[in-house]
């Protein structure tokens, strides 16, 4: 029984031996593996930090050169579009201009078309005591060519004058004209030297009235002025202005141009 026992313990000792070796390579494997946990820590942490640092580089010259790709871009951009602005607003000046010349051509073709329709019929709707007298015995004609004249800056007393000519042995005479003597207004006037005593009818673009002394005052004493006021035209544009003497001493049916 006595051997049994010391077996019995003996195998005891054996396997409690064999625990403690076992505890102790367990401990030992624990604190490596602490330590390799460490270490890896370690290099974990300085891995992140190159990582960032390097991240931090590359998104720093990332950023510089987008700003400079930016920054090219934009400008070649202002200067393609300044120069597409530039090149369209010419283009568009030009398109513009030549509808505009085009414009005032066509209607001045149109305007001439309906000028000599307009002034039969304004002569066909006008009272007989208005319309141009029928030749006499001495009726002399004077007319002044002024179509190529401009008269749009032309306001209040302002007004432009024929050449001169003469009537009979009468000398100085002139055409003075006043595009715009009142609102809505013009004046045609026959200029004399003295008072000749004379009988006319003024003509503006066909429209024909008698030429009546005009009293003003100052200038001078002798000269006398014929004149008729005629509805004015609101392009400020005339043709044709002229007038009919019905004088004994002016030639017979005779006719004068000026320019």
């Amino acid at each position: 029984g006595t051997d049994v026992l010391v077996q019995a313990v003996d195998a005891k000792v054996i396997r409690l031996q064999s625990d403690d070796r076992l505890q102790t390579r367990v401990q030992a494997i624990d604190t490596r593996l602490e330590k390799l946990a460490k270490e890896v820590q370690t290099c974990r942490d300085q891995l992140l930090h190159t990582v960032g640092q390097r991240v931090d580089r590359l998104e720093g010259q990332r950023d510089r050169d987008l700003t400079e790709m930016c920054t090219r871009m934009e400008r070649r951009l202002s200067d393609l579009n300044t120069d597409t602005r530039e090149r369209r607003i010419n283009e568009r000046v030009d398109v513009l201009s030549n509808q505009v010349s085009s414009g005032i051509q066509k209607l001045e073709q149109r305007f001439q078309e309906f000028k000599k329709p307009c002034a039969k019929a304004l002569e066909l709707a006008r009272p007989m005591s208005a319309r141009a007298p029928a030749p006499t015995e001495h009726s002399y004609r004077v007319e002044w060519d002024v179509a190529a004249k401009h008269f749009s800056g032309f306001t209040g007393p302002r007004s432009v004058d024929s050449p001169s000519f003469k009537l009979g042995s009468a000398a100085g005479l002139h055409l003075r004209f006043h595009p715009a003597w009142e609102a809505g207004v013009c004046l045609l006037a026959v200029v004399a030297p003295d008072d000749l005593g004379l009988a006319c009818r003024l003509y503006v673009d066909g429209v024909c009235k008698p030429g009546k002394p005009l009293p003003l005052s100052g200038g001078d004493s002798l000269t006398v002025f014929y004149a008729a006021e005629f509805p004015a035209h609101c392009c400020h544009h005339y043709q044709n202005l002229a007038v009919d003497f019905q004088w004994h001493l002016a030639p017979r049916h005779g006719r004068l141009s000026l320019t």
